[in-house]
């Protein structure tokens, strides 16, 4: 197996990985869309991003109440893979959403959800724990029973376009060197910003981090805040955030590029 993923990968990294057409072809909300049923994840949470200065260990969690400030979900799934979004609700909004669209019913979900109705500024910013510091016992038991594992995550973007405008940015890392590339190739041929990194901040390199504890690795997929804004927007009716056209081409990639892995790992 281990030949097989060489060659694959000797493959795959010989194409250019220039930005292609965008894919057309629409998916049915029903095929793709995690069912919105926790609390409201209001859109001016982006207003108070959390920082990562904030970050803490899980030990030091006892001031928070499950169930009240965060929720914890897991659901399992058909293939040795999970989704993970370690950052959900008004943390990092529409990760949890988008991460668990891609798991569907074929892969693992693993889900960290803070409230919004429960959690002001000071005490969501303990909820942000570095992904070298994320030792939640439910994702480790997860972990210890897959082969490979994604984490969807959101990053408040400095980098500035022509416009002066923050830029639509995915920067994938993370050491399952096979699947990072493979998503990144097809991410690109549908259209999407892409950048991969091996090193340095989001490079998802470091061992302690949670997605390389599985037995193949896995990959950090970050998302810039401005094209998260492009994949869910808030409608003013119910004040609930919706995916967009955009959401259900970038769900659609991540599960065909994690089908393509599926199949060159199993030979």
């Amino acid at each position: 197996m281990n030949k097989v993923k060489q060659i694959a990968l000797a493959v795959i990294t010989a194409f250019s990985f220039n930005s292609g057409g965008k894919i057309v072809r629409d998916i049915h909300p029903e095929d793709t869309l995690a069912q919105i049923d926790r609390p409201t994840l209001l859109y001016q949470a982006h207003e108070h991003q959390l920082s990562h200065r904030g970050d803490i260990s899980f030990s030091e969690l006892s001031t928070l109440e499950e169930g009240e400030d965060y929720e914890i979900i897991k659901k399992k799934g058909r293939s040795p893979i999970v989704i993970i979004a370690p950052h959900g609700g008004v943390i990092e909004p529409g990760t949890d959403l988008l991460a668990e669209s891609i798991a569907g019913s074929r892969y693992h979900f693993y889900g960290f959800v803070a409230h919004t109705q429960k959690c002001d500024k000071t005490r969501c910013r303990s909820l942000h724990i570095t992904s070298t510091e994320y030792r939640e016992p439910t994702l480790l038991s997860t972990l210890s029973d897959v082969d490979t594992a994604v984490s969807i995550h959101s990053y408040g973007s400095r980098a500035k376009d022509q416009e002066g405008e923050s830029k639509e940015n995915i920067i994938i890392g993370g050491k399952n060197v096979y699947l990072r590339e493979q998503i990144a190739q097809s991410l690109r041929k549908a259209g999407f910003p892409v950048e991969v990194r091996i090193k340095g901040t989001f490079a998802g390199a470091d061992p302690h981090n949670f997605v390389n504890l599985a037995k193949e690795g896995g990959v950090q997929i970050e998302i810039s805040r401005k094209l998260m804004r492009c994949l869910y927007t808030m409608q003013s009716k119910d004040k609930e955030l919706h995916p967009t056209k955009e959401a259900y081409t970038f769900i659609e990639t991540m599960r065909g590029s994690i089908a393509q892995y599926e199949q060159v790992a199993q030979r």
